[in-house]
């Protein structure tokens, strides 16, 4: 009996909801020198969302519409690595389960997961 090849199966995307604020830089032309130039500004903004993909590259996604308009709000196909089919619905996993389909390096670098504070009222 002939052994199966292991399927290369990952999440399209792992979304993780990034606590807190983080700053965030932006370049203005400086309107007073002669030669141009920047002005460099930072300020602190709402953390948003790092979207994860099996390739191991990631994004930040600033806001909850940006999420939306870019589809990472809906949950994500599995997909055969090798052919890029999509090979069913990803299962309900934990965030620390599903981290297990993300290279090494990202693993170690990127990913810290975050636990949601979830305040209960008493009756």
């Amino acid at each position: 009996m002939a052994l199966q090849p292991q399927q290369n199966i990952k999440p399209q995307y792992i979304v993780q909801k990034i606590e807190g604020t983080v700053p965030h830089t932006t370049a203005k032309v400086d309107q007073k020198s002669k030669d141009g130039g920047f002005v460099y500004v930072t300020a602190d903004e709402p953390g948003g969302w790092m979207v994860f993909f099996p390739s191991g590259s990631s994004i930040r996604v600033r806001t909850d519409d940006e999420l939306v308009r870019l589809g990472f709000d809906s949950p994500a196909n599995l997909i055969d690595m090798d052919t890029g089919e999509v090979v069913g619905p990803m299962p309900d996993m934990s965030f620390q389960t599903m981290t297990s389909y993300l290279p090494d390096n990202v693993k170690e670098t990127s990913i810290t997961e975050t636990k949601s504070k979830t305040k209960t009222k008493k009756e």
